[in-house]
């Protein structure tokens, strides 16, 4: 509870990256992160599923990330 908590969401609203000749859009990677570790976790643990779409909800409210649902049968 010591550490400082970062405020990430200026990482989520940057303007594209230029790598070279690589363009690197930040707020496109983390959603494509967060919604691959969300559909593995869902898939793996179904019955927190609950705790996923809590985490989805998240990311939109702190990040403005809006990130697809898993869309796995219930």
């Amino acid at each position: 509870m010591t550490t400082r908590v970062r405020d990430l969401t200026k990482y989520s609203r940057m303007n594209d990256l230029y790598l070279f000749e690589k363009q690197i859009n930040m707020s496109y990677e983390i959603k494509k992160y967060l919604g691959s570790v969300f559909y593995e976790m869902t898939a793996l643990t179904p019955h927190d599923f609950c705790t996923y779409e809590h985490m989805r909800a998240l990311a939109h409210d702190k990040l403005g990330i809006t990130v697809m649902p898993s869309h796995l049968p219930a």
